[in-house]
């Protein structure tokens, strides 16, 4: 499921098996999402297109953390990926204008995240805004799909 802001029903069913162009699109977008709900996930794969802009001693939530600025070139990583079709995917953004993935990081001292903050001018579809905060690492989640009146 997407969360859509400000639409009713706010959750979109996403089906990657769909003939639909725009479910699959929803399906894409929500692949890249997931990913990056690991937020060190881009880092470990584009480590050679990753620039450190800046990084700073922080404190969140009374952690003392790192807080890292980050950016990917996707046109870099696209260049160096080597599963053709993840370099066809990249390709495809870049042509689309979506040329970077721009975050902040921020990790503790066992080098954990502990958040992560990416926001995005995806060209053709809007805004999109990742905030994540992660904690009660090694503890089990549960997770409830939305109510089914909540989602077109």
């Amino acid at each position: 499921y997407l969360r859509h802001a400000g639409s009713d029903p706010p959750w979109v069913r996403v089906d990657a098996r769909s003939a639909d162009p725009a479910d699959r699109g929803r399906a894409i977008l929500a692949d890249a999402i997931a990913d990056n709900g690991d937020p060190t996930t881009n880092l470990v794969r584009y480590a050679d297109a990753t620039l450190v802009a800046d990084a700073a001693d922080d404190v969140v939530d009374g952690v003392a953390t790192v807080r890292y600025a980050l950016v990917v070139d996707l046109a870099r990583a696209a260049v160096l990926e080597p599963d053709p079709a993840l370099r066809a995917q990249l390709e495809q953004q870049v042509r689309g204008g979506f040329t970077r993935i721009t975050s902040t990081l921020w990790v503790d001292a066992a080098n954990r995240p502990v958040g992560a903050h990416t926001r995005q001018e995806l060209p053709g579809v809007g805004t999109l805004t990742l905030t994540s905060e992660y904690r009660d690492w090694g503890r089990p989640v549960q997770i409830a799909a939305p109510p089914s009146g909540q989602i077109r």
